[in-house]
Order: C-alpha cells, then sequence, then structure tokens
C-alpha cells in the first residue's frame, strides 16, 4: 500500500510540474496588456494567446523554449508593430508562432538582422502576413539554426 501512494505522489508531481499555463494578452480583462510581459511571465511550453489589436512592440522570446504565441483573431486583426524603429520578433527554440501580422520593423541595436522575426532554433511560423519590413541584407526573416530548420506555413509577405 505504502509502495502504490508514494508511486501516485511522483506521477501526480511529474504530470503537474509538464502541464503547459495558457496566459492571455488583449487591451483590457487578460492577464496581460503586452506580449513581452506575457512573454516574461511563461515557462517552457506555455500557450500566449494574444487577441485583436495593434501591438506597438519589439518580442523577445529567446530565454523560453517551445512556446506557442498565436494571434487568436488571425493576421487581418492582430498586428505587431515595428513601427520602423525597431524588431519584431525574437523566437525561442521550437516556438510556434500563428496567426499575426508583422509590420513595419527594422533592425535596431539589439538586433541587425532579420527585422519582422529571428529564429535560432527551429519551430513554426504559421499563418502569418509580412509587410513592409526593412533590413539592409532585404531579409524580413533571419533562422540561424544549423539543427533545426525553421518552418514556414502559408505566410505571405508584401
Amino acid at each position: 500500500m505504502k509502495m502504490r501512494c508514494m508511486a501516485g505522489l511522483v506521477a501526480l508531481v511529474a504530470a503537474s510540474a509538464a502541464a503547459a499555463e495558457t496566459i492571455t494578452v488583449c487591451a483590457s480583462g487578460c492577464d496581460h496588456t503586452s506580449i513581452q510581459d506575457a512573454v516574461d511571465a511563461a515557462s517552457n511550453g506555455d500557450v500566449i494567446q494574444v487577441g485583436a489589436g495593434i501591438y506597438r512592440e519589439s518580442i523577445d522570446m529567446y530565454n523560453v523554449q517551445e512556446v506557442t504565441l498565436v494571434g487568436m483573431a488571425g493576421p487581418e486583426l492582430t498586428v505587431i508593430d515595428g513601427e520602423n524603429i525597431r524588431y519584431g520578433i525574437l523566437a525561442g527554440q521550437n516556438s510556434l508562432i500563428e496567426g499575426f501580422t508583422i509590420k513595419n520593423c527594422a533592425p535596431d541595436q539589439k538586433f541587425s538582422y532579420g527585422s519582422a522575426l529571428t529564429s535560432g532554433g527551429g519551430g513554426t511560423v504559421r499563418n502569418c502576413c509580412f509587410v513592409d519590413n526593412q533590413n539592409e541584407s532585404g531579409a524580413a526573416i533571419y533562422a540561424w539554426s544549423y539543427d533545426s530548420p525553421l518552418l514556414i506555413e502559408d505566410c505571405t509577405f508584401v
């Protein structure tokens, strides 16, 4: 009996440690009003659901792995706007980014490569629209991993 209880406790602790959390972002009534604040609160494997809106910020996801960042209203209504002065997203390893328009991004003092999206460890970008992003090398996306390629699905570049 004692062994069964101990085995059940170990299984319960392992299951709760592996459970992903869902974090929400929107103008009001969500966990956060900024995508970066949600990323800063995220742990590896979490899901960040972003409501419709224009988010004028850079998003640095590099320190969290396998995070899902989803624009819940799709790319028509969920926009990351670099305002021609900052980069868009620095993606964490094996992240999924889906349902955003990423526009008006430019290199800044932190990143001089891919202005809209920079990825260093695989992952997937799906159903995103990249509009009017600037870079001296002409790249909206810069991926530098040799081990895990970045998969780009159903995206538009304008």
